[in-house]
């Protein structure tokens, strides 16, 4: 006999899919910005170096500065999104601002599933399927 999901596992595939494809989008967005300050940097520096005759101290300087600003770069913008811890709660947040129709019933769904015994099990599961149903919609 093959045992369906319910609908607390249900939520929480839902929101550990929404939690990745967040993080794909700190991801993507960051990968964009060091892209960005990468490609600005070799312009600003090809003009510096220009405006100094391509002096050997300057091309130095100028390589040193740039792997620093473009490691800089990449650690707030790539990394430190991609490894922040982010919660149930914050996730539901996130999915609400994006889906306003849903009003609070997903941040309702997950405070339902942290708890160990709700005051109202039956209810508990009521909201915590009706969540479900209204977020595959």
């Amino acid at each position: 006999m093959i045992d369906q999901p319910s609908s607390r596992d249900e939520l929480r595939a839902v929101v550990t899919l929404v939690r990745r494809r967040w993080r794909l989008r700190a991801a993507l967005r960051g990968a964009a910005i060091v892209l960005g300050v990468s490609v600005g940097w070799l312009v600003v520096g090809g003009f510096l170096l220009d405006a100094v005759r391509f002096s050997p101290a300057a091309i130095l300087a100028l390589r040193v500065l740039g792997y620093l600003a473009v490691t800089a770069v990449v650690a707030w913008y790539l990394i430190r999104p991609v490894i922040r811890k982010v919660t149930d709660e914050q996730v539901a947040l996130y999915i609400e601002e994006h889906e306003p129709d849903l009003g609070t019933l997903v941040v309702s769904a997950v405070e339902q599933t942290r708890q160990a015994e709700p005051a109202a099990p039956g209810l508990a599961e009521l909201i915590v399927a009706d969540a479900v149903r209204r977020m595959h919609e």
